[in-house]
């Protein structure tokens, strides 16, 4: 079986490299796709597979999602689900696709609960516990995706859906980003199991194919790029004689990953008769209207897609922003988000929730207490001021619908001297009763 020449087609994100020549790449260039992370393609590679026993194959690999740092959750890099992601292949130099793979993808939240006090409150934590291939009790969300093979125009052409070969579903599993080896231990491995056989329609050999987080193989001064052309050896001729040019560049895109989308495809289902010539694109498609709310309040509604509080990681706590308002209410949920445990002190009827050391990026909160008055100055500031700062004070201060929000303080007693210390200690979330 002929071995295929690849004539490949520079078309939204492709990376082609030639001996001597230049490389090319797209991490956030274009304005507009740099707001939509999920559907920016970095590179588009393909190339004769080299692998023993894989000859007479042809891989594609489209990369989207740039720039994923690994520490990225609590939600990392899922592929977005009104997207629709194609692989095209021209085997006729018409410039149009003859041949278009097209990958829909689902996420499922299967609602698994933590245990929170005497409630059960679901969360929308990727997974709560150690996951493997074997052991997917404690994966929370997951995305499967659907493959598809598009002959003649993409949008118009004969649809015809391919399968897993093994099991013949038309679903595929994608697994999780790499979250961390306390959630998956081995992931390499863990990983392999989602290289999925295929049968495609119309081709009389099986193919592969793969969707997943990959480090990202190509080597860019991002940085420099983008500072007017800062390199410090801005041509290979200055790098001295003998050394590699690779050594004396900074790869911007080193430690990052990005989410591959690969095939392997026997080279005779590509090619159109004897000609082995073909070229390849990817792109991703949003439909040209959308509806973030389709029964708004008025016309000059603004639907809310951002938002942060305190206290934060509601996602921790209660699962979704939706909660939010209810969780501001109820500290009994918000408790358990601390790093330590969890403890509470006691002052005139009031009561204060909070982690056990200051710092801990969870701010104390306050139950209202009708004996509880405005709260006493310690050093200067109010024990609120310690916690939320100085504008959440003028907030306080400020209408009573504010004031309700926050909750009014314990009033610490000057005269009494022997609560005094336990009063500083509960302020700084160290000696206190346990809950």
């Amino acid at each position: 079986m002929s071995m295929i020449n690849s004539r490949q087609l520079m078309f939204a994100a492709l990376a082609v490299s030639v001996a001597g020549g230049a490389l090319a790449s797209s991490h956030r260039e274009a304005p507009f796709i740099s707001t939509r992370p999920s559907v920016d393609g970095t590179d588009f590679y393909m190339f004769n597979s080299y692998e023993s026993g894989r000859a007479g194959y042809v891989t594609l690999i489209a990369n989207y999602v740039p720039l994923q740092d690994p520490q990225g959750g609590p939600n990392y890099f899922a592929l977005d689900d009104n997207a629709l992601y194609e692989i095209s292949v021209d085997n006729t130099g018409s410039g149009k696709a003859n041949l278009t793979f097209q990958f829909r993808f689902t996420t499922t939240t299967q609602g698994l609960t933590v245990p929170v006090g005497t409630k059960s409150v679901p969360v929308s934590l990727i997974n709560i516990g150690p996951v493997s291939a074997g052991s997917t009790g404690a994966q929370n969300v997951a995305q499967t995706y659907t493959l598809t093979l598009v002959k003649g125009d993409r949008r118009t052409g004969t649809v015809m859906p391919i399968t897993n070969a093994t099991s013949g579903s038309a679903t595929f599993a994608k697994p999780l980003d790499n979250i961390g080896n306390k959630s998956i231990a081995n992931y390499a491995p863990y990983a392999g199991t989602f290289v999925h056989p295929i049968s495609i329609p119309g081709c009389g050999g099986q193919g592969k194919v793969f969707v997943g987080q990959r480090q990202d193989p190509f080597f860019l001064d991002l940085g420099g790029t983008f500072d007017l052309v800062n390199y410090h050896y801005p041509v290979e001729q200055l790098v001295p004689a003998g050394m590699s040019t690779r050594n004396y560049g900074t790869n911007s895109l080193a430690g990052f990953n990005v989410t591959s989308l690969a095939l392997e495809i026997p080279a005779a289902c590509l090619t159109n008769g004897s000609d082995p010539v073909i070229g390849g694109y990817t792109t991703a498609s949003l439909r040209q209207a959308s509806v973030l709310n389709p029964k708004p309040e008025s016309a000059k509604s603004a639907a809310s897609v951002g938002r942060v509080t305190s206290p934060t990681e509601p996602e921790l706590a209660g699962g979704s922003w939706s909660q939010v308002s209810r969780l501001l209410r109820d500290q009994s949920v918000l408790a358990p988000i601390g790093t330590g445990p969890v403890r509470q002190c006691r002052r005139r009827g009031a009561e204060r929730v909070s982690a056990n050391r200051p710092g801990s990026g969870i701010p104390h909160r306050y139950r209202r207490s009708e004996s509880a008055g405005e709260g006493a100055r310690s050093g200067g500031r109010t024990a609120l001021e310690h916690d939320y700062g100085r504008d959440a004070v003028r907030l306080t201060k400020g209408s009573g619908r504010a004031r309700r929000r926050f909750g009014r303080l314990p009033q610490r007693s000057t005269t009494d001297r022997r609560r005094g210390r336990h009063h500083a200690a509960c302020r700084h979330g160290r000696a206190a009763q346990a809950v």
